[in-house]
C-alpha cells in the first residue's frame, strides 16, 4: 500500500479499502463476542490501525470500529 501511494501516478485503492473495512468489522465483531481477548490484542489493534491509516481511514473512524458498543 505504501508503494502504491509512492508511485508517480494515482492508484485507486477503493476496493482494497472496502475489503479492509469489511474484514475489520468481522474481526472486531468476533473479538467482541469472544469471552477471552488474545494476549496480543493491543498489538493486533495497533497493526490494524496502522494499515487503516495507510489506506486513509481517519483515526476517528478506526476508533469507532475498535470501541463500538452497538449491537451488530
Amino acid at each position: 500500500m505504501e508503494l502504491a501511494r509512492a508511485l508517480p501516478f494515482p492508484v485507486n485503492l477503493w476496493q482494497v479499502q472496502n475489503v479492509f473495512y469489511e474484514q475489520l468489522g468481522r474481526s472486531t465483531r468476533s473479538r467482541r463476542m469472544s469471552a477471552e481477548q488474545p494476549p496480543d490484542a493491543s498489538r493486533w489493534a495497533a497493526e490494524l490501525a496502522r494499515v487503516g491509516e495507510t489506506l486513509l481511514f481517519t483515526p476517528e473512524a478506526l476508533n469507532l470500529v475498535f470501541h463500538s458498543t452497538a449491537a451488530d
